[in-house]
Parts: structure tokens; C-alpha cells; sequence
């Protein structure tokens, strides 16, 4: 048999495809030169998170074997397994996540509530900031004269001696230009904390992006001063201890 598929979506491509398998003899059309002229606003994506259980869900899920099937086999097509995230910003939508994960279907959706605390979030946050601490520190440490800590072992003082009364003394002012500019980098990030922090739990940055975000903008801005103060602050308080240890060395 002779087909005409219109439509180079899913849709017309799973149509084409199968029939093929089957033996027919198929013309596929599309009438842009990649299939982006959609029926729906998403083209080539097979939901399956979104649907209702039961028939609904099972045809979904079958229809994502197949196009993983037809990305394998017919070359150009590809298939992304991407899945979603969404974020439950308060204690109200992680109670609906929950109740969506005693559904008997969740596990056949594939969902999983991930808990997060506030040490994920500090530990996100020290990974961001972590090379441009190394960065830092490791520039002063190509600038700092060996000599001193070499004397200072032949004189016999231990690798641990050498370090505290040596290289860490030379190495301050990197050192505090690296807490500064981590700070200052802490204070300010949004991107990455707003995807892991607790619903119980945000920083300064979150609360005036999730504010204005929500369109409280006057609420937003009350929180700016308070997130500006505490990061100068905290800067101050850095040069003050670097000011006390350097005192202390003379």
C-alpha cells in the first residue's frame, strides 16, 4: 500500500516509521526543511508527566519507548530524555509534590521528591565559589619568594612550622581577597540556590527574586537594604580580621 504522511512531528514520523515496519510503501512530507512548524506549542516532545492515569498514562509511556526506539534507528531523528524539575517554593507545593508521590501511578511517572536542606545549599554554594578562591590563593602563592620558607626549614623548622609561621603569613592578603570576592559571590547568587533550597528556608537573594518575582516589588525592594548591609557587613568584618592578624605579626 501506498501512504502519504503529512507532517514531519511526532505524530506524522511515528505514523511514517511504523508504517515502514509494516511494509508499506511511504512518501513523508513536511514542508520545512526540520519539522518545527508544530500542531502544539512543544513540537517533538512526548509528555508524559502531565497525563491521567490509567489508559491515558500507559499510551504515553509507550509512545516514549517508541520514539526512543525511532531516535536509535532512524538517523537525524535523535531522542533527549531530559525530564522536568519543578521547584516547590513554600511549605503548600511541597505538600501537593508529596500528595503527587503517594499516587500509585509515581512510580510509573517516574517521580521523586527531592528533599532538600540547608546544607545542600551551602555546599552548592562553597562548590560555585571555589574556584575563584583557588584562583586567587594560587596567584599569591606564584608570588611568594620560596626562599623564606626554604631557610626557614633548614634552619629545622617542620613542614607544619613552615606552614603556619611561613607560607600562611605570606599568603594573607590572597587569602582575604578570597573570602571577600566569595562573599561577595555568596551574597549574590540566585541562579543555582533557587533550584535546591528548602521550602522552610531561602537566602537574602531568593527572597527578594522569589518576591518581585510573584510581583510583591515593594516587598522586594524592603529586603535589598537588609541583603546590602549584611554583605557589608560581613566585608568589614573580613578586613577587620585580616587588620588583627596582621597586627599580631608585628
Amino acid at each position: 500500500m501506498r501512504i502519504v504522511v503529512v507532517g514531519g512531528g511526532v505524530l506524522g514520523t511515528m505514523h511514517a516509521w511504523q508504517a515502514v515496519r509494516r511494509g508499506h510503501d511511504v512518501v513523508h512530507l513536511e514542508r520545512e526543511r526540520e519539522a518545527r512548524g508544530a500542531s502544539v506549542r512543544n513540537f517533538g516532545l512526548v509528555w508524559v508527566g502531565g497525563r491521567a492515569g490509567g489508559d491515558e498514562l500507559r499510551t504515553a509511556v509507550r509512545a516514549r519507548e517508541l520514539w526512543e526506539r525511532i531516535g536509535a534507528e532512524v538517523p537525524g531523528v535523535g531522542f533527549r530524555s531530559a525530564g522536568s524539575l519543578t521547584v516547590c517554593r513554600n511549605a503548600d507545593e511541597l505538600a501537593v509534590a508529596e500528595a503527587a508521590l503517594a499516587l500509585p501511578e509515581a512510580t510509573e511517572r517516574g517521580l521523586k521528591v527531592l528533599d532538600p536542606t540547608k546544607w545542600i545549599v551551602i555546599a552548592a554554594h562553597a562548590v560555585l565559589v571555589v574556584a575563584f578562591a583557588y584562583a586567587t590563593v594560587s596567584a599569591g602563592l606564584d608570588r611568594t619568594d620560596r626562599a623564606f620558607a626554604d631557610v626557614a626549614a633548614s634552619l629545622g623548622a617542620s613542614p607544619l612550622r613552615v606552614l603556619l609561621r611561613i607560607r600562611l603569613p605570606m599568603l594573607l592578603p590572597s587569602v582575604s581577597a578570597a573570602a571577600s570576592l566569595s562573599l561577595a559571590l555568596s551574597m549574590g547568587e540566585v541562579g543555582a540556590t533557587v533550584m535546591i533550597y528548602p521550602a522552610d528556608w531561602r537566602t537574602l537573594p531568593v527572597s527578594v527574586f522569589t518576591l518581585t518575582d510573584r510581583g510583591k516589588v515593594l516587598l522586594g525592594s524592603a529586603v535589598t537594604p537588609t541583603l546590602i548591609l549584611a554583605t557589608l557587613v560581613l566585608l568589614i568584618a573580613v578586613g577587620m580580621l585580616k587588620g588583627r592578624v596582621e597586627e599580631s605579626r608585628k
